[in-house]
């Protein structure tokens, strides 16, 4: 059984200790600090929404890519894994603004390292947060 701890924390980065939490390390060396959630893709690898950018690690928090190059919207609050694909839910920046329409939140899925953005059937929702299959949303009033 893994000893291994990762942690998201906002504002602060991922940290994580190898040793059931008797130490800690920080693992944000080139991952933004601002972590909204931080998903667990298999043994060692991890996904992390960030207020700039969705980004991967491969070997525990140790290096990230950047996986939203192709897209505007940095600003990503959730991330969810579902039969095997990535998604994320990202706008141009917080959610306070997600109302507004210079704000184009989408939801995107992962391919490799980068993103494709999904069409939202119902154009009047936006995605805050995803998880057990389903995805929630908000309606915009």
């Amino acid at each position: 059984m893994s000893s291994r701890i990762v942690v998201g924390v906002e504002v602060g980065g991922i940290h994580c200790s190898e040793d059931s939490g008797e130490t800690w390390f920080e693992r944000h060396e080139s991952v933004a600090n601002d972590i909204h959630e931080l998903h667990v893709v298999g043994s060692g690898e991890y996904v992390a929404a960030t207020g700039r950018g969705l980004y991967r690690s491969s070997d525990p928090g140790q290096s990230w890519t950047r996986l939203d190059t192709s897209i505007e919207q940095p600003y990503f609050r959730a991330v969810h894994e579902h039969d095997g694909v990535i998604y994320a839910a990202s706008a141009m920046a917080n959610s306070s603004t997600w109302n507004e329409p210079e704000a184009r939140p989408q939801l995107v899925d992962v391919h490799g390292e980068s993103v494709e953005r999904i069409v939202i059937p119902c154009a009047d929702e936006i995605v805050t947060v995803l998880g057990l299959g389903r995805l929630v949303t908000h309606l915009s009033l």
